[in-house]
C-alpha cells in the first residue's frame, strides 16, 4: 500500500507538470501568433518563435514537432471554443439560432480567424482529424451529412471573411439555415 502523503505528493507533482505544459504550450502559441502578425508564418523559424515565447529549444520539441503543430494546436482550441459555444443544448431545436451564435462567434474571432486562414490551414481537416465535430455515432448517411455540412459551413465562412463580413449575421443565418434546415437530424 502506498503511504498516503506520498500519493498525495504526487497528485500535485502530476497537476503541477501539466500547468506548466500548459503555460509552456500557450506561451508559445502566443509568440507565433505575435509573430505571424508581422511576418508570413513560412517565414518564422523555431529559433524565432522560442525566443519569443521565452522557452527553450527542448521545451519547445517537448510540446510540439513543428510549427506547423504550434498552429493547429492554437486553430483547434479556437475552433473548440467556437463548437462548445454551440453546443448549448437550447439550441439543439432551434437551428436558426444555432447558426447566428456560429456567424457571431466566427465574427468575434475575425483576428485570430484571419491568421488561421493567412496561414492557409485547413480548418476542415483539423476539425475532422481532431473528432472536434464528430461526438456521437451517426449512420452513414448522417456522417456524410456532418462531412457536408462541416466543409459547407466553412466554405460559407470563408466566403463571408473574404467579403469582409459585408452581410449582417442574421442574414448568413438565413441565408445558412435554409441551405441546411432539412438536416436537423444530425445536430
Amino acid at each position: 500500500m502506498i503511504d498516503k502523503n506520498l500519493e498525495k505528493r504526487l497528485a500535485n507533482l502530476r497537476t503541477a507538470n501539466e500547468e506548466s505544459k500548459k503555460i509552456t504550450r500557450e506561451s508559445i502559441q502566443t509568440a507565433l501568433i505575435n509573430l505571424m502578425s508581422t511576418k508570413e508564418f513560412e517565414k518564422i523559424s523555431i529559433t524565432e518563435l522560442v525566443e519569443k515565447s521565452g522557452v527553450s529549444r527542448a521545451a519547445f520539441y517537448r510540446n510540439y514537432k513543428n510549427k506547423e503543430d504550434v498552429l493547429k494546436d492554437f486553430s483547434l482550441n479556437i475552433l473548440r471554443i467556437i463548437v462548445n459555444s454551440l453546443s448549448d443544448p437550447n439550441l439543439k431545436d432551434n437551428l436558426l439560432e444555432w447558426f447566428k451564435l456560429f456567424f457571431t462567434s466566427i465574427k468575434m474571432n475575425r483576428k485570430t480567424i484571419q491568421l488561421i486562414f493567412k496561414a492557409k490551414i485547413n480548418i476542415y481537416e483539423y476539425m475532422i482529424e481532431s473528432g472536434l465535430v464528430v461526438n456521437r455515432e451517426y449512420t452513414k448517411v448522417d456522417e456524410y451529412n456532418v462531412v457536408a455540412l462541416i466543409a459547407g459551413l466553412i466554405a460559407i465562412a470563408t466566403k463571408w471573411y473574404n467579403n469582409d463580413f459585408r452581410e449582417p449575421v442574421n442574414d448568413m443565418a438565413n441565408l445558412t439555415y435554409n441551405l441546411y434546415k432539412d438536416l436537423k437530424s444530425i445536430f
